[in-house]
């Protein structure tokens, strides 16, 4: 197979027979004769700007852990995005394998490589555009266990030279196995803080002024034990430290992955989940996990909204300490207060009702609205106003602001 003459050779990784070999497969859409194509002069055809053109081009480093205790590998609304954009300019990609020995599965061009002509390069972008979903979901496991931060760097050394706009994306679970960073060691996840841990690893240097999106951080499959909210939000934090001391900005893509079978024979060590009696603290559902349509109780995610609250209620029944749970919705400052406190509790009602649905007693439920007249309304931030917080116990919604 040639590679593309135009990628960076410093992005090619084999493996010796003994344990390496691997050959790079390029995935189904672009496995044609287009492969041996550079494409020059559109321009000096009268075609710039046109589908030809890539002055603009946006070069993705992927990094997919498909493995047994994680839904497997989906490109969600959001990636595809980012995907589709990238093609549309002509940019570059490498996919890198997460599994317990990263390794360059495959890169070339995401969107045209011909010079034959306009109607030509759009053709090859919308086939791109239908098909690379599913060849990037494809990307096969080898090596047992899981070293994402590995994979970040050669997804990142990957991309480091090409011309253009640079970012990575990264459809993985987070849940690192490998030293320096073997979360199946409880103390490695619960055993210092996440900037601690930050470092104690040695970040990759060609990450720095990349920005990540990373979808799937924390979603599992059996045999992996669901994380709490407190375990999935240090698991970010972790992370944010890692990649913010390598000078990278990480963006959690909310979306979650759908429970579907990995399918795959590697395996993976699992995690320990610390339980947690009682709600150490209060829940805060933000627009960024619940969203209600503009001026409505609705959910305008519903599918997002079921996922999140799903975790909610499994953290709540799991925790029999936490007795009477109260739920206090608040609005943006839009109405009459008296129209807003309305509002606010039949949010908080709308919540009540799926926690409800995933098994939490509606007798240990109790919902009130606040609107925008409280002790932690922030001026002039509707976003940050439009919100549902749960609490137990002694806890108040005013405690999210103390």
């Amino acid at each position: 197979m040639t590679p593309n003459p135009s990628f960076p050779e410093a992005t090619v990784t084999t493996r010796t027979t003994s344990n390496r070999t691997r050959v790079r497969v390029l995935a189904a859409l672009l496995a044609v004769s287009l492969a041996r194509l550079v494409l020059v002069g559109c321009a000096r055809l009268g075609l710039a700007p046109s589908a030809c053109d890539t002055s603009k081009a946006q070069n993705i480093g992927f990094v997919i852990g498909h493995r047994a205790n994680a839904p497997a590998p989906q490109v969600v609304p959001a990636v595809k995005a980012i995907i589709d954009g990238a093609i549309l300019s002509n940019g570059q990609y490498v996919i890198v394998s997460a599994d317990g020995a990263p390794f360059v599965y495959d890169h070339n061009s995401l969107g045209a490589l011909v010079e034959s002509g306009e109607s030509l390069c759009k053709e090859h972008q919308a086939t791109s555009i239908e098909e690379f979903p599913a060849a990037l979901a494809a990307t096969p496991p080898v090596t047992n266990e899981a070293d994402t931060l590995t994979a970040l760097s050669l997804a990142a050394r990957g991309i480091s030279e090409l011309p253009g706009e640079k970012l990575l994306v990264v459809i993985d679970s987070g849940l690192q196995t490998i030293a320096p960073l073997d979360l199946a060691n409880g103390e490695a996840l619960y055993g210092a803080t996440p900037d601690e841990i930050a470092e104690s690893v040695l970040v990759p240097e060609e990450l720095k002024g990349m920005t990540v999106y990373w979808s799937g951080m924390g979603d599992t499959m059996p045999p992996q034990e669901p994380l709490t909210l407190e375990a999935r939000q240090l698991l970010i934090d972790i992370w944010t430290a890692i990649l913010t001391k390598a000078g990278a900005e990480l963006v959690i893509v909310a979306d979650p992955l759908a429970p579907v079978d990995p399918a795959v024979d590697t395996t993976v060590s699992v995690v320990d989940v610390q339980p947690v009696e009682g709600l150490p603290q209060p829940i805060q559902l933000t627009e960024d996990s619940v969203r209600f349509t503009a001026d409505d109780y609705t959910f305008s995610e519903k599918d997002r909204a079921r996922a999140v609250l799903a975790e909610v209620a499994a953290r709540i029944l799991a925790a029999p300490g936490a007795g009477l749970i109260t739920i206090t919705g608040t609005t943006a400052r839009y109405d009459s207060e008296d129209v807003n406190i309305e509002l606010s509790r039949h949010r908080a009602e709308a919540v009540k009702a799926l926690l409800v649905e995933f098994g939490v007693p509606a007798d240990r439920i109790v919902t009130q609205g606040y609107g925008s007249e409280w002790e932690c309304y922030v001026p002039d931030n509707d976003a940050a106003n439009r919100k549902v917080i749960i609490t137990s116990g002694s806890q108040q919604p005013e405690d999210i602001c103390r």
